[in-house]
């Protein structure tokens, strides 16, 4: 009888292992496919940028492109302001790492030293 249940166990400790292997190398290949897709993102951003400053320095430009600099460059400096204004406010900087932390972390979300 024990030696059933033993058996038994065994049998089932392998088949779960077999899943979590099998769960391991899905997950192992969903995440190369996000990295490769963050990675595209980030090349199409690039050259997004890069074409950006070539249009910029254009001299021909449709309105449609114009239109967009000046929105891009009003929203980059809305964004400088922004960032300028109150941010520090709502910040902690961790004192071992220098990270910035919300202004009700008790932990640094980066090295985890009690803020």
């Amino acid at each position: 009888m024990l030696e059933d249940i033993l058996d038994s166990a065994k049998t089932i400790a392998t088949a779960v292992g077999q899943k979590t292997q099998e769960l391991v190398s899905y997950s192992k290949k969903k995440l190369s496919c996000i990295e490769l897709e963050n990675e595209l993102q980030r090349n199409y951003a690039k050259l997004g940028k890069v074409y950006f400053a070539l249009l910029q320095e254009a001299d021909e430009k449709s309105t449609e492109v114009e239109e967009l600099i000046s929105e891009i460059n009003r929203l980059e400096e809305e964004l400088t302001e922004c960032k300028k204004q109150d941010c520090t406010e709502n910040s902690k900087y961790c004192t071992q790492c220098g990270s910035e932390n919300s202004a009700e972390s008790v932990f640094c979300c980066k090295c985890g030293h009690k803020l």
